[in-house]
């Protein structure tokens, strides 16, 4: 699964504003991600459930829901995909990780559900070792192939807030797609907030596969991956 917020760069500066000042309120917590809070665990070791989620919630009302911000991303179902992953040509993206990034990417650019208007869109990846190499990827054949997209970056998320926000709309894509998903406090606050979540069964897998990006059509073949 791959999932995040999108907006305008001037929502986010305002965002994260509002993201530290929660941060900061008693109990304070020094950076946010979902797992730690649901397991009681890093900034949320000896937390009680009620704190937690006072801050969960404080956290999820900060997503406006005035058209601002929307969530999207692409939730692959993995029986399907391992079925189908032996026919995607390029290597690398038989990997969930790359597979579910590099589809989201593309659909934001690409099809009826397309996210992208006038303004190209940016993407933030949480730095990794796996984040640069999806950069990579994103330069050498994504942007070739869609026009319309931006630029690829990866930031460090106890730096740059709005990548902790993008752990709720993972939790929240899971809400709505999983069959017996992890319980999460107050994940009804982000109700209406996504728009272009791409669920892909098998059809919509290869459908995926056939994108140039994955087969490498006309392209010359590349051995690393």
């Amino acid at each position: 699964m791959a999932s995040g917020w999108v907006a305008r760069p001037e929502c986010w500066d305002s965002f994260s504003k509002k993201w530290k000042l929660a941060l900061d309120a008693d109990p304070k917590i020094s950076y946010f991600k979902l797992n730690d809070a649901l397991g009681l665990k890093g900034p949320f070791a000896g937390w009680t459930e009620k704190d937690r989620d006072a801050k969960l919630i404080a956290l999820m009302e900060l997503l406006p829901h005035d058209g601002t911000v929307f969530g999207t991303g692409c939730y692959l179902h993995r029986d399907d995909f391992e079925k189908a992953k032996q026919y995607i040509r390029r290597k690398i993206y038989r990997e969930p990780y790359y597979f579910c990034i590099a589809t989201a990417m593309i659909f934001s650019a690409a099809g009826e559900n397309q996210i992208i208007g006038v303004d190209k869109i940016d993407f933030i990846l949480d730095h990794s070792n796996a984040a640069e190499r999806m950069r990579r990827l994103f330069y050498e054949h994504i942007k070739p192939t869609f026009a319309k997209l931006g630029e690829c970056i990866t930031l460090d998320d106890k730096e740059t807030l709005p990548l902790q926000a993008a752990d709720l709309s993972a939790g929240a894509i899971r809400q709505l797609y999983e069959s017996s998903p992890r319980r999460i406090p107050g994940i009804s606050t982000l109700n209406g907030l996504f728009a272009g979540v791409f669920e892909l069964h098998a059809k919509g897998i290869k459908d995926a596969i056939a994108s140039p990006v994955f087969s490498g059509t006309g392209s010359k073949p590349d051995p690393s991956c």
